[in-house]
């Protein structure tokens, strides 16, 4: 089974996911206070504690999971 980090995410890193996050969710056309988009940022969060941690690799790998499209 993979060991999942724990690392604490630091600002630079939040970043990084917030960017991806504000991405997506203008793509998809979500509220930003949604529940969708709240699952989102979770998913977003899981993948990168999971070792995604370059924004394009983070963005291409959400895009992957869970396509326009597709119900959380």
């Amino acid at each position: 089974m993979a060991r999942r980090r724990t690392d604490p995410i630091l600002p630079v890193s939040r970043t990084v996911i917030d960017l991806v996050f504000c991405e997506l969710i203008r793509s998809r056309q979500l509220d930003r206070s949604s529940d969708e988009a709240e699952i989102l940022a979770v998913r977003l969060l899981n993948l990168y504690q999971n070792g995604i941690r370059e924004r394009d690799d983070l963005r291409q790998m959400a895009e992957f999971l869970w396509p326009r499209g597709t119900a959380f």
